[in-house]
């Protein structure tokens, strides 16, 4: 089994992943989470099994945090098309399914 590379993080580094921890986003979530773990010693595999994703990605994740910090870790623009509708029509196309079916439970 290959030994984890070691990763120190300052206090205030992990203040700042913290952060983006509170942010909201999953993906931001679980890669600061990641960079936690392996300053503490934990290794891939663990911390891949913990947050149910391959070895090969918390990998990635560290060396994004390692060339570019925690803005090697936020979430990238993705190509395609824009979304039609609006999120206002998001929000009244899910209130209008609501009141056809009231036991659906909507997150906005």
């Amino acid at each position: 089994m290959r030994r984890p590379v070691a990763l120190a993080i300052s206090e205030a580094e992990e203040e700042g992943l913290r952060r983006l921890m509170a942010e909201g986003d999953k993906g931001e979530y679980r890669r600061s989470l990641a960079i936690i773990l392996r300053a503490k010693g934990t290794p891939s595999h663990a911390i891949a099994g913990t947050l149910g994703v391959t070895r090969r990605s918390v990998d990635r994740w560290i060396e994004a945090y390692r060339s570019g910090g925690i803005e090697g870790l936020r979430r990238k623009p993705r190509s395609g098309r824009k979304p039609r509708i609006t999120e206002d029509q998001k929000k009244t196309i899910a209130e209008a399914a609501l009141k056809l079916s009231p036991r659906i439970d909507v997150v906005y």
